[in-house]
């Protein structure tokens, strides 16, 4: 496997290149403490954070319901309109 050391000054581009074609997802500061969550600026990423309020896994699950859910509304609306 190839290993790359990224400097520091070059990660929000690197994030914005990802964020082209990706909704990304990162930690990011909140009220209490560190959450991850989805970015719309890579200046809100937080790297030096200790440990999250509550597991990644937790915003994959609320991700996939959003999808499903707007998948669903979108099916159901170009039925409607082609009916």
């Amino acid at each position: 496997m190839l290993y790359r050391i990224i400097d520091a000054g070059d990660v929000p581009s690197l994030i914005r290149a990802f964020m082209d074609s990706y909704e990304l997802v990162a930690p990011v500061e909140c009220d209490q403490g560190h959450i991850f969550d989805t970015i719309d600026d890579p200046n809100d990423v937080v790297l030096d954070y200790s440990t999250t309020i509550a597991s990644p896994k937790n915003i994959s699950c609320l991700l996939a319901r959003s999808f499903s859910n707007s998948m669903w509304r979108k099916t159901m609306s170009t039925r409607t309109s082609s009916t």
